[in-house]
C-alpha cells in the first residue's frame, strides 16, 4: 500500500490538531502541507514535527516569521495573502 498524502487546513486549530494526532506520521500517512490564519509559533512547532514539505500562512509578515524560525528545516513556506500595508 501506497503512503497518502494529507494536506491539513487550519492544522493549529482543534479539527486539524485531531487530524494529525489521528493520520500522521505514520507508515500509512504522510503529512505534505500545514496551513494555519493566526497561530504561525503552533504551526513552526507543528512542521517540526510531521516535517511537512510545505507550510502556509495566512500573510506575507506570518510568512516571513515561519521561514526563519525554519530555516533549518527543509520545508517551503508561504503565504495565503500579502500583508496589510
Amino acid at each position: 500500500m501506497s503512503i497518502q498524502n494529507l494536506t491539513i487546513l487550519g492544522s493549529t486549530g482543534s479539527i486539524g490538531e485531531s487530524t494529525s494526532m489521528r493520520f500522521a506520521p505514520s507508515d500509512r500517512f504522510s503529512v505534505l502541507r500545514c496551513t494555519d490564519i493566526r497561530r504561525w509559533k503552533k504551526l513552526t512547532a507543528q512542521c517540526r514535527r510531521f516535517q511537512p514539505e510545505y507550510a502556509v500562512a495566512a500573510d506575507a509578515e506570518h510568512a516571513a516569521r515561519l521561514a526563519n524560525l525554519l530555516r533549518d528545516a527543509d520545508v517551503k513556506t508561504s503565504a495565503t495573502r500579502r500583508a496589510s500595508p
